[in-house]
């Protein structure tokens, strides 16, 4: 049983990354869902050709630019929805989308309160595009996929490099750390939106990789040297930070 371990928690991540848009980084990203409806509420028939989501920093979007696209960071449409992922947004946003009847509709400009935002976009009769942000959702699934990822790696690293120690209470302590540092970073993600989240995330990436070290060492009773928890919690965290860069969704 225990050499398909590592195929079952690499099939349940497979299996989990085409249900949502998030991506498996250590942390979440701000992200935002539109959904197109027509005026009487209904799901939109009229299909999307291409969108794009501009920023502001000025009310009145005199100042707009298409949101850049880099690494994780996009803006992308499919047949009746659009969704972007970033790692910081500005102040205020306005969409231009086009049809496939060859009509090109820009919206009303409009702001981002949730870290998850999801958003209504109701095409009107006026050729115009009314976008109104609806409840939050909670971006749990990322840290579902990272403790995958680093259980993986942990039952590899006992079961092929190092048989010496307890692997049992390995995988625990890689278990417990994670379930107490990915929500906490998650916490701090949300209430901390509005900063530069580039150099937010490098900073809280570099804490948690500390942070997770420290409990290896200790909690495997000094069995696995310092610099060796440091080592093993860097290439944990920099996997489940690079993966999550290429997953598919």
């Amino acid at each position: 049983m225990k050499k398909h371990i590592p195929s079952l928690l690499l099939t349940l991540a497979l299996l989990l990354i085409p249900v949502t848009t998030v991506r498996a980084d250590t942390g979440p990203k701000p992200e935002m869902t539109f959904t197109f409806v027509d005026e009487n509420g209904k799901a939109s028939t009229l299909s999307i050709v291409s969108g794009i989501l501009y920023e502001c920093e000025i009310s009145d979007c005199s100042d707009a630019m298409p949101l850049e696209e880099m690494g994780p960071q996009r803006f992308e449409c499919k047949e009746f929805s659009c969704y972007s992922m970033a790692y910081g947004y500005a102040d205020y946003f306005q969409l231009e989308i086009t049809f496939a009847d060859g009509t090109s509709q820009k919206s009303n400009i409009f702001a981002k309160k949730q870290f998850s935002a999801n958003y209504l976009v109701t095409l009107q009769s006026n050729h115009s595009l009314n976008v109104e942000e609806q409840s939050p959702s909670i971006p749990v699934l990322p840290l579902v996929l990272t403790l995958l990822v680093e259980l993986l790696l942990a039952y590899l690293y006992v079961t092929f490099k190092n048989k010496e120690i307890p692997n049992k209470r390995f995988l625990l302590g890689i278990l417990i750390i994670n379930l107490v540092t990915q929500p906490v970073f998650t916490y701090i993600s949300v209430v901390s939106q509005n900063m530069g989240m580039g150099i937010f995330c490098l900073f809280a990436e570099m804490a948690i990789f500390f942070v997770e070290a420290v409990f290896i060492y200790f909690f495997m009773k000094k069995e696995i040297s310092f610099g060796k928890a440091l080592l093993l919690s860097f290439v944990f965290n920099f996997a489940s930070f690079f993966i999550g860069l290429f997953l598919p969704v």
